[in-house]
């Protein structure tokens, strides 16, 4: 079976849209400084407003490492527990194809 035969606008598209990014990034506004903007705009915060903000972004970090050790701690029990390999015996009891196994435990 042959496949369809793409519109021109269809295959030209990407490549518009692609330049029209590039024209809109080289006719910013001249004197434009967006650090310097943005140092405005969280000057204009009050003091108590902008520690919670800070408060809030950097506790951001603790909160991935312990996802991070929580992720490991499960991964560590699916392996020495032989989960992993139960699952993979299932896989290999009802999917005949090999390349079906990969998906199953998923």
């Amino acid at each position: 079976m042959t496949p369809l035969p793409r519109a021109p606008l269809a295959r030209s598209l990407p490549w518009i849209l692609l330049l029209l990014g590039f024209a809109t990034t080289l006719h910013a506004a001249p004197g434009f400084d967006p650090v310097a903007e943005t140092e405005k705009l969280i000057n204009t915060l009050p003091a108590e407003a902008r520690a919670k903000s800070d408060a809030y972004f950097e506790g951001g970090y603790i909160i991935q490492v312990w996802n991070l050790a929580f992720s490991l701690f499960i991964a560590w029990v699916l392996l020495k527990f032989g989960v992993t390999v139960r699952l993979r015996d299932i896989a290999e009891r009802f999917s005949r194809p090999a390349t079906c196994r990969v998906c199953f435990p998923l």
